[in-house]
């Protein structure tokens, strides 16, 4: 059972980082910013 535990420590971890680095992107003034799905898309030329 420790790995189960190991692998959802990891994966909250992961999910705290992420959390905290979109934090960081939202107060940023000077990270991009999209008004709609396809101003994102022509900034990734998808």
């Amino acid at each position: 059972m420790d790995g189960v535990n190991i692998e959802k420590n990891e994966k909250k971890n992961a999910l705290l980082i992420a959390i905290e680095e979109g934090r960081t992107i939202v107060k940023d003034p000077n990270a991009p910013r999209y008004s709609s799905m396809e101003d994102l898309k022509a900034a990734l030329e998808v």
